[in-house]
């Protein structure tokens, strides 16, 4: 029953956020980012326990190689569901990931095959790739910014 009701509420746009023990809270999937959800801390050997249902929760992975934290949340971003998100913030040897339970389950296959050190020559064609990526949306900006003046 617990798996039918979590399904439905996914498949109206709805998500449920377990506040107590048989006590939910029933938020639109769009506003889950503004909720808290529960927190699951895990690693390649640490897998997740989470539940076979739709309920959303965070997972924060803590990566073996942290130099590809940035590489891997920019790959799993097209695995997501439509109000999954991805954060790798610099610095920090983990990646939150927030995601449905039954997403969350096949995401964390995927980052346990994704965590290994990351060749240096690839690394820094990625930061290239950025900065060059970046400087555009600087000038465009900036061109932007110029014609509307005039």
């Amino acid at each position: 029953m617990d798996r039918i009701i979590s399904s439905v509420l996914f498949d109206h746009g709805y998500s449920r956020i377990k506040e107590d023990e048989g006590l939910y809270r029933i938020v639109r999937s769009r506003d889950l980012r503004y909720n808290t959800v529960p927190l699951v801390e895990v690693s390649k050997d640490k897998a997740p326990q989470l539940p076979s249902n739709h309920d959303y929760f965070m997972m924060e992975y803590k990566l073996d190689h942290p130099s590809s934290s940035r590489i891997i949340s920019k790959n799993l971003r097209p695995f997501l569901s439509r109000y999954g998100r991805v954060i790798a913030p610099d610095g920090v040897n983990r990646i939150l990931v927030q995601d449905s339970a039954n997403n969350l389950n096949r995401i964390y296959q995927l980052i346990t095959h994704l965590d290994q050190e990351i060749d240096k020559e690839i690394l820094r064609k990625v930061e290239k790739r950025e900065q060059r990526h970046h400087a555009l949306k600087l000038a465009s900006t900036r061109n932007c910014s110029h014609e509307k003046l005039q």
